[in-house]
């Protein structure tokens, strides 16, 4: 049995509404941190930052490939609080509007990411004058 500390963590880390649509979505498929920032309608630095914290706490798990990183979620032993958290979790939200919102949105970047649409979708959504390094203004 865990100590009553590491349960109280547990239990922090998922009463966070974010960290639960992460980990809704990554149980269902595995996602880049530019795919879930689009589903999410978040930044890069805040969903990195619950990824971070996803991960510490082994409930998500990365891959790289060239240059991106892929999340996924990890399946736990029952005894392992945070999962059993989840999972009464996942139970309890299974119909909630904003989760299944999420799932529909990932649907479709899934389905571009396939097709080769979402690298032109992502580059297309940049600022023209974003180019590091060449002038004063893209650095301010």
């Amino acid at each position: 049995m865990e100590a009553l500390s590491s349960l109280t963590e547990r239990l922090k880390l998922l009463s966070d509404p974010t960290r639960v649509r992460i980990l809704s979505l990554l149980e269902a498929e595995e996602l880049s941190v530019g795919e879930l920032c689009e589903v999410l309608g978040q930044g890069q630095s805040s969903t990195s930052n619950h990824l971070a914290r996803l991960k510490e706490a082994s409930l998500v798990s990365d891959r790289r490939n060239g240059t991106r990183s892929y999340y996924r979620f990890v399946r736990g032993r029952e005894e392992d609080a945070g999962h059993a958290i989840w999972e009464w979790l996942e139970a309890k939200l299974a119909s909630d509007p904003t989760l299944q919102a999420d799932r529909e949105r990932m649907e479709q970047i899934v389905l571009a990411r396939h097709s080769g649409d979402w690298v032109d979708r992502a580059a297309g959504s940049l600022d023209r004058r974003y180019v590091p390094g060449r002038s004063f203004e893209s650095v301010a």
